[in-house]
């Protein structure tokens, strides 16, 4: 089998995986994401793809590297949510996020769950700016820069 015919396979194989539409437009973008960053994948056995199938879909409902990978987010880091308050921001322990929908190829609504308790619903690129190093600082810029 080549390499078309396994992500054919897999494609209809996902589609008609018992799950809801969203995770399978999730588990559809980390195939593209996986096969794109394997250029050499072993794809002879046919029957890997119910096991790949079960990898992608737990990789599109958990936190998992590709999950963080296709959202930008960082791989190893513990995730923060940053909150605005009177002395700039606040970071808050993030202890599980999920795709809530998807807008296009790359961005996402997230619901995003604090170790406080608190959850926000949150556009997934604003998320991904949130782990950086600079975004207080990018913050601080853009709110000086708007006038």
């Amino acid at each position: 089998m080549n390499k078309a015919e396994y992500l054919e396979k897999t494609v209809d194989m996902i589609s008609s995986y018992d799950c809801t539409e969203l995770e399978k437009v999730t588990m559809n973008r980390i195939l593209e994401l996986v096969t794109k960053n394997n250029k050499n994948m072993d794809i002879t056995n046919n029957d890997s793809i119910e096991a790949f199938v079960e990898a992608i879909h737990n990789d599109a409902t958990t936190d998992s590297k590709n999950l963080r990978r296709l959202l930008g987010l960082p791989i190893t880091k513990e995730l923060v949510y940053m909150e605005r308050d009177a002395s700039g921001f606040t970071p808050y322990r993030v202890v599980s996020y999920q795709v809530v929908e998807w807008y296009n190829e790359s961005n996402a609504s997230l619901e995003v769950a604090l170790a406080n308790g608190n959850s926000f619903r949150i556009l997934g690129d604003y998320f991904s700016h949130m782990q950086k190093p600079s975004f207080e600082k990018d913050m601080v810029a853009d709110s000086l820069s708007v006038k």
